[in-house]
């Protein structure tokens, strides 16, 4: 009966938390809060993480389905920053036998670091989306993968005098280049 009593005082004042798998710290268990940004070597997509904003990164092998690599749409992640949770694992290693081995971050949720940066590229079919005026301080329906494809641009030129005759729009694209576009 004692042993009873014990148990509901513990599961009423809660248990500590479970002991870590083999070979990891604690560290490893708890969700951290990180500074992201994307990388892609060798096509791979990569998390740059950073204890602080100006802190050397460390590359990761994103996973879970709350990865902002998973979720949100290319365009997003060309120019996005993001503030990550998760658990980092150093000790188990990803290895594509590829772009080589990179620790596990296991993401479980994600927000902007900063603005919203979206990309769009006049050459690029798949990155022509209209993204000027569009809010940035959070992501939208649009910019998730699988979402609603939005506005996109066409016939691009650059501006002459600075100026986009009508009914060119002005659009700058991820490499900071103004270009006047249709927007159908």
């Amino acid at each position: 009966m004692r042993w009873l009593w014990m148990c509901a005082v513990l599961i009423t004042a809660g248990c500590p938390s479970a002991a870590p798998v083999s070979g990891e710290t604690h560290e490893e268990t708890r969700e951290q809060r990180f500074y992201a940004t994307f990388g892609a070597p060798c096509g791979r997509s990569v998390l740059e993480l950073r204890t602080a904003e100006d802190a050397k990164p460390i590359v990761v092998q994103p996973t879970g389905n709350e990865s902002p690599t998973r979720k949100l749409g290319y365009d997003m992640l060309v120019r996005g920053k993001f503030i990550v949770y998760g658990r980092l694992h150093r000790d188990r290693l990803i290895d594509d036998k590829h772009c080589g081995a990179y620790p596990k971050f296991e993401v479980t949720r994600f927000e902007p670091w900063g603005p919203v940066e979206r990309c769009t590229s006049v050459g690029a079919a798949s990155l022509q989306r209209y993204t000027e005026g569009l809010p940035t301080d959070r992501y939208i329906p649009e910019d998730y993968a699988g979402g609603p494809s939005g506005k996109v641009i066409d016939a691009c030129v650059e501006p002459t005098n600075g100026s986009c005759p009508a009914p060119k729009v002005k659009q700058t694209s991820c490499d900071d280049t103004v270009w006047c576009c249709l927007v159908r």
